[in-house]
């Protein structure tokens, strides 16, 4: 059962009360029982329009929040400011949901600076049952990622095994997926997928020398990413992974990549 958030739970309480001070009143003046109902009726429907106000008017101040953050991190490039920012937000807001979603966003902007131990400290403090799914899938693929960037491949390969029908499920986003093949590059290695662990290292490794980025982590990604491609070189040719259904979704996501490469390439975009 879902929480109810700290809105709802305030409004719950003040509607109870309302409608009990109702009751008494009706009680002392004779209300009639109809009369009553609608009177509670009215109480009710007013406290869902003020929720749902003050819920739009918090949902703006996150969204203006998070969109300040994006800018630090990309537009600014700073990472350390970003943390801070992240750290400022958390203390500021008390909705316990959107607090566990920044802090696995300032993970985000240790692991830029290459402070994967700081990243992961951060991350194994989170409340996981306050998080929407795609965060949860998210904050495991990190973990796994940061264990696989450490040389910890073990617990990386635990962190993907634990949870891959979920972290699967966001690999198939369009959207998010680079970040899940730098994790399933190493899993599918590891299964003795070579075609396609080959195939993720080297999207990613294409991904990052054309985007110009050397922040320490898209440095150590690609450095770890070329061994990684001469490991895999290494392995038979024959697919012998464990999981038949994740080659399924990876080949999926293969030629969906190449449909977007061969239509970038025919668009001409003015920088």
């Amino acid at each position: 059962m879902a929480k109810m958030d700290k809105i709802s739970k305030r409004l719950m309480i003040i509607g109870c009360a309302a409608a009990i001070l109702a009751i008494i009143a009706a009680a002392v003046l004779k209300i009639k029982q109809q009369s009553l109902i609608s009177v509670i009726a009215v109480i009710w429907a007013i406290l869902v329009v003020i929720r749902m106000y003050l819920i739009n008017g918090k949902n703006k101040d996150y969204s203006q929040m998070l969109e300040h953050l994006s800018k630090i991190l990309t537009e600014e490039n700073n990472p350390e400011r970003y943390i801070e920012m992240c750290n400022s937000y958390i203390d500021k807001v008390d909705d316990d949901k959107f607090k566990a979603m920044l802090k696995v966003n300032s993970a985000a902007g240790y692991a830029t600076l290459g402070r994967y131990e700081e990243a992961e400290e951060v991350l194994l403090d989170v409340d996981v049952s306050a998080l929407a799914e795609s965060h949860k899938a998210i904050l495991y693929n990190d973990l796994a990622q940061y264990a696989f960037l450490t040389g910890r491949d073990e617990e990386g390969r635990k962190y993907v095994d634990d949870n891959r029908q979920l972290m699967l499920k966001y690999l198939r986003n369009k959207n998010m997926q680079a970040v899940f093949m730098i994790t399933f590059a190493f899993d599918y290695y590891y299964k003795g997928n070579k075609s396609f662990a080959k195939q993720y290292s080297q999207n990613i490794i294409d991904l990052i020398e054309k985007s110009g980025s050397t922040t320490t982590n898209d440095m150590t990604i690609l450095a770890k990413l070329k061994d990684l491609l001469v490991k895999i070189e290494k392995l038979s040719d024959d697919d012998n992974s464990e999981e038949y259904v994740d080659a399924l979704i990876s080949e999926d996501i293969d030629k969906r990549l190449n449909q977007e490469t061969d239509e970038d390439e025919d668009v001409d975009i003015d920088e």
